[in-house]
């Protein structure tokens, strides 16, 4: 099974729990979960190691590698499992992120992906970010999220959020509580 993990806290955190998994073919643009991919093939079982790509790419601060390098090698791969970290999410803006080329490397991981699945708590909940993802038309939330929370937070951290299929851009979310 290959499943891609951007680069996040909350998709490293995930990784720490899929180390100790069955093995897989991990695709990914942080350094910081390949170098625990790699760290865990060469102290545990090799026969259990999974295989890391490391889709290379500009290294940001936060130890993603975006841009046009990771686009262009993500083009090239197939994931049957997306697992993608955002900045932020709100009923009106969706999923988000702060960087032009970070946004680009996911919307290249989702057209990559079989399904996409959002990974964001609810500190992630109402935080808006400058660059938008693709929305998506089906999601679960936990109970700390709020169907239709406040249009903006002060604090935006790290998390787990949706699922689904990405929807066109111009639909919008729906609650059923609404009227028109």
């Amino acid at each position: 099974m290959a499943v891609g993990l951007s680069a996040g806290t909350t998709t490293w955190a995930l990784a720490k729990e899929l180390v100790d998994g069955p093995p897989i073919t991990v695709v990914t643009n942080s350094v910081r979960i390949a170098d625990l991919f790699h760290h865990a093939a060469t102290t545990g079982p090799a026969r259990y190691s999974s295989t890391v790509i490391l889709i290379g790419g500009q290294r940001t601060p936060s130890d993603a590698l975006v841009g046009p390098i990771a686009t262009s090698a993500l083009k090239q791969l197939h994931l049957d499992l997306l697992f993608l970290g955002v900045h932020g999410m709100d009923s009106v803006a969706g999923f988000t992120t702060p960087n032009l080329l970070e946004a680009e490397t996911d919307r290249a991981f989702v057209a990559a992906a079989r399904k996409t699945v959002v990974l964001a708590d609810h500190t992630k909940w109402g935080c808006w970010a400058s660059v938008p993802l693709p929305r998506w038309k089906t999601w679960t939330r936990s109970s700390a999220i709020p169907a239709w929370g406040p249009k903006h937070s002060a604090s935006c951290r790290t998390g787990w959020a949706g699922f689904g299929s990405p929807q066109p851009r111009d639909s919008q979310p729906r609650d059923s509580r609404r009227t028109a």
